[in-house]
């Protein structure tokens, strides 16, 4: 996270996170950080969302975040000179 940190030039106000093991344990309806992950959380001061198990809408939102951020910042526009060429 460190690297996408410096590599996009800031730190994302809220990160949500699914099924992250390194970050953090479920115990009922509290998420208990892992010391290394509450070390860097309290170092870059965002807010942490975490997905509930078994919540299928939650994690369907996350995967149509992340697939607009990909479609639309880091695919290089094509260019193109001809149309049928193209398709």
């Amino acid at each position: 996270m460190k690297h996408i940190f410096e590599y996009i030039g800031g730190v994302p106000r809220l990160l949500v996170f699914d099924n992250a093991t390194g970050v953090g344990h479920r115990i009922q309806d509290e998420v208990k950080e892992t010391e290394l992950f509450a070390r860097f959380h309290a170092q870059y001061n965002f807010l942490c969302r975490f997905c509930s198990p078994r919540a299928g809408h939650e994690k369907g939102n996350v995967e149509n975040k992340v697939r607009y951020i990909r479609n639309n910042l880091f695919v290089p526009i094509p260019e193109f000179d001809d149309w049928d060429e193209f398709n």
